[in-house]
């Protein structure tokens, strides 16, 4: 009967390390850093819509376009007048937005960080915050705030020096099935750097590369926590896709 290897225990006693260094306030978020062409590609710890735009002023100009289009345009669709959850359900559909999605649930962010995993090209990496000590860090407070959305968004945008971490707004049932939560960016620097810039280290945040060895180790833990297309993206579309890759012989 085959066991666990050793490679995965050593990779599992690496986020056991982290998790008990910061008394279990831990993010994950997982990345495959497979590039369009197949290959290796390092994704920076950067929001979608930072990566649109190489200064503060360009970005804001653009959230705001983003933003009034989607209100706009698509009012009839989803009825929503606060920016705050708009912003929420922009991400949702795949808008960019200044938001980067952690989860508290580890087998989610290895389940994003598997997709499209190629053996002996990319190579997935797994990433650790612990978001209490990343907003004292970057703004000397320990609250994880849950987003208050009577504040004027684009007040807030504007006056955001550094990132934080904030707690969703929990008004999808995408955001509930991950156990989402998200930093929302301030700085043009990737949150890994921001972090190191401002004097932060490892204990804050840490990036562990997934290593080919354990692939096999890691599709078992995966079908054995429940984790699939259908639990991470419970819709038809989710479920739709689990059927079929599933085996019926």
């Amino acid at each position: 009967m085959r066991r666990f290897s050793s490679d995965w225990n050593i990779f599992m006693n690496k986020i056991r390390d982290f998790f008990e260094e910061n008394d279990g306030q831990v993010w994950f978020r997982g990345h495959s850093n497979l590039g369009t062409n197949g290959d290796h590609l390092d994704y920076k710890l950067n929001s979608s819509l930072f990566r649109q735009r190489g200064d503060l002023q360009s970005i804001l100009k653009l959230e705001n376009d983003y933003t009034y289009e989607f209100f706009h345009t698509g009012y009839n669709l989803h009825k929503i007048e606060n920016i705050w959850s708009l912003m929420f359900v922009m991400q949702h559909h795949g808008l960019p937005t200044r938001f980067l999605d952690w989860t508290t649930s580890l087998p989610t962010a290895l389940y994003f960080a598997r997709q499209g995993w190629q053996l002996g090209k990319n190579k997935p990496s797994l990433w650790l915050v612990n978001p209490i000590r990343l907003n004292e860090l970057l703004n000397s407070s320990s609250t994880i705030e849950v987003l208050r959305t009577e504040q004027d968004y684009f007040k807030t945008v504007r006056s955001l020096q550094n990132s934080r971490a904030v707690a969703s707004i929990k008004n999808s049932n995408r955001i509930n099935a991950q156990q989402g939560n998200f930093t929302m960016q301030g700085s043009l620097l990737p949150l890994d750097e921001e972090v190191y810039q401002a004097g932060g280290n490892s204990r804050i945040i840490t990036e562990i590369e997934i290593p080919d060895a354990i692939g096999f180790d890691l599709s078992i833990f995966l079908a054995m926590a429940g984790v699939n297309h259908f639990s991470v993206f419970p819709d038809l579309d989710g479920l739709s896709k689990v059927i079929t890759t599933n085996r019926y012989d």
